[in-house]
């Protein structure tokens, strides 16, 4: 598995290959509709000083599409549980301890108060919050796209309509949405500033 999410920079260069299509400049909120009125801020596409942050603002066919450019898919959720909570099911990627600084999000203890962080951060700049394994932001900065289907549990048939994502945003203020084990779902065509995904990597034959 990627040991980020896909950068700004990296999702770039797909677009530039004509492979990916370029993020979008505004959000979707589920049930909503066109979040037009959102800040166009918040989407990091095109911002010269986010190239190292995630490409948040692509939807579920995007995100796809950029993984399959790089010889690779995405996650399924097991796989992403299972890098996030290793062989001993821990709590959090970083262990058992609640979080405080090791990721980014707008909890207490980050530094700006709850509510306060405005957009995601450098995709390397949690060190403390990596796995063993050294995978860095599998808590905060973005929720992940994953390529299972949802279900209520892992033996109940899957949606078609939607997929689930994984692992908190940055404008998390709540422990129990960074837990390794903590899952929702959203629609295939939704995009928005907290979503972003990172890829798996398939085997050379």
């Amino acid at each position: 598995m990627d040991h980020t999410e896909v950068t700004v920079a990296a999702y770039s260069a797909c677009v530039r290959a004509s492979a990916c299509t370029p993020a979008w400049i505004t959000a979707v909120w589920a049930n909503i509709g066109d979040g037009r009125y959102q800040p166009r801020a918040l989407c990091n596409v095109d911002r010269a000083d986010r190239a190292n942050h995630p490409q948040n603002c692509v939807d579920h066919i995007q995100a796809t599409a950029y993984c399959q450019w790089s010889n690779a898919r995405l996650p399924t959720e097991e796989e992403w549980e299972r890098a996030a909570r290793g062989d001993n099911a821990r709590v959090y990627p970083w262990g058992d301890a609640p979080p405080t600084t090791q990721l980014c999000w707008s909890a207490l203890g980050n530094g700006v108060g709850i509510g306060k962080r405005l957009g995601t951060c450098n995709v390397d700049a949690h060190a403390a919050g990596a796995t063993r394994e050294g995978i860095v932001g599998l808590a905060g900065n973005v929720w992940e796209w994953t390529s299972s289907k949802h279900s209520n549990d892992y033996a109940s048939p899957r949606d078609d309509s939607a997929y689930v994502t994984r692992g908190g945003g940055w404008g998390t203020s709540d422990a129990a949405d960074v837990r390794g084990s903590y899952r929702k779902w959203l629609p295939r065509s939704y995009r928005n500033y907290y979503l972003g995904f990172r890829c798996v990597a398939e085997p050379t034959l």
